[in-house]
């Protein structure tokens, strides 16, 4: 293991050597002991092509550090490359890089004009760790970008180098979104079950919700959905009736959440939508008691009325829960039936009267006279 430390400047660099010519492989160096103690900036230098002008191997396999670097208030480890790795770490088990910086400094500080500024590999254990030993002032890891910076300050990326999550260069976060187009872009690839959800925030012993503050005379906080048929690349126009988007709740069962909702929200196309023509309905859906079929209740037409998913279903109030005043213009059409099975209705210009039984017991005509199937008895 190569160990080093440095009082205040670089602590990864040994005294400065120049290596006059390049060499076609690298040629590792054995150091014993433990320390190797530098009063004053010290540099490896050399043009070696693209081989690494120092390299560092620990052969014991008990997970040690390749490079350790360590110092007071400069740089743990420092190395610059013009277009491939600063810093380049490998490790079986342990830590690839592992740079500490006491006070003030970078535990680990790698440069590179086209390349990358540090690189950690390790097959099971961390490939860069960043850490702060003591002090709530330190920073773990950084990324900075250079003046005018238009590649990305940090990549997530898989086994064949394509980038899973990015932080772009103005710090905007994209998870699944290779350019993100607002500060937080979250993109389900293609493939993935149509069922996943996008974000889910969980809790327990505690509310979990979300807030949007706005700070403005003319903007507001606002949810809004927007679908399209299609593909992103390609999207195409909704038709009648397509689900633009829903509100939704369901809770646990005896055993596990339902899969769907219980209680919905929606809003819908109402027509085949062109940049002209984009008409809407609302929808308020619910489950009836012993029942999990989610079934529409009520529904605002684009028109603004309100009325039931088809004809005569639903009520307005129950035998107990009654409205204290219903105000209407004009009531039509259809027949007035009263609880107690009693029905009014239109006849002709005028008004009949049905009993329970279904059978016309009386009319009140348009020119008032009232006709009726029995004897008027007074005796009230």
């Amino acid at each position: 293991m190569l160990k080093l430390c440095a009082a205040a400047a670089i602590g990864a660099i040994v005294s400065t050597v120049k290596i006059p010519r390049a060499r076609a492989e690298s040629e590792p160096v054995a150091v014993g002991g433990d320390y190797y103690d530098a009063t004053s900036t010290t540099t490896i230098q050399g043009d070696v092509g693209a081989y690494p002008v120092f390299e560092a191997r620990n052969t014991y396999g008990g997970g040690g550090s390749g490079i350790f670097g360590y110092a007071e208030s400069g740089f743990g480890v420092k190395g610059e490359s013009p277009n491939l790795s600063g810093v380049y770490g490998r490790s079986s088990s342990g830590d690839g890089i592992w740079g500490l910086a006491s006070s003030g400094g970078s535990g680990v500080w790698g440069n590179s004009n086209s390349g990358s500024g540090v690189v950690g590999e390790s097959n099971t254990g961390i490939g860069v760790k960043g850490s702060v030993s003591s002090g709530a002032s330190g920073i773990p890891m950084v990324a900075q970008g250079a003046s005018g910076q238009t590649a990305n300050l940090q990549e997530w990326q898989n086994s064949s180098g394509t980038a899973l999550s990015v932080v772009d260069k103005i710090g905007w976060l994209g998870v699944g979104a290779a350019s993100p187009v607002s500060p937080i872009h979250v993109m389900i690839p293609v493939g993935q079950p149509a069922s996943l959800i996008a974000i889910r925030a969980e809790g327990e012993n505690r509310n979990v919700g979300a807030f949007f503050y706005s700070y403005s005379s003319g903007n507001f906080p606002f949810f809004s959905g927007r679908r399209a048929r299609g593909t992103i690349a390609s999207p195409s126009a909704v038709q009648a009736n397509d689900l633009l988007m829903r509100y939704g709740g369901a809770g646990y069962g005896a055993t596990s959440f339902p899969a769907g909702n219980r209680a919905t929200l929606e809003f819908y196309a109402a027509e085949n939508w062109t940049d002209t023509a984009q008409g809407t309905y609302v929808t308020i859906g619910t489950t009836a008691t012993g029942s999990t079929a989610t079934t529409e209740r009520l529904r605002v037409t684009g028109d603004g009325n309100v009325v039931p998913p088809s004809d005569n279903t639903g009520s307005i109030g129950t035998a107990s829960k009654r409205w204290a005043l219903v105000r209407a213009v004009t009531i039509t059409p259809g027949d007035l039936i009263f609880e107690n099975g009693v029905k009014a209705t239109e006849e002709g210009d005028g008004l009949a009267f049905v009993n329970p039984k279904g059978k016309k017991v009386a009319v009140l005509d348009s020119e008032g006279n009232f006709h009726i199937k029995g004897k008027i008895i007074q005796d009230l």
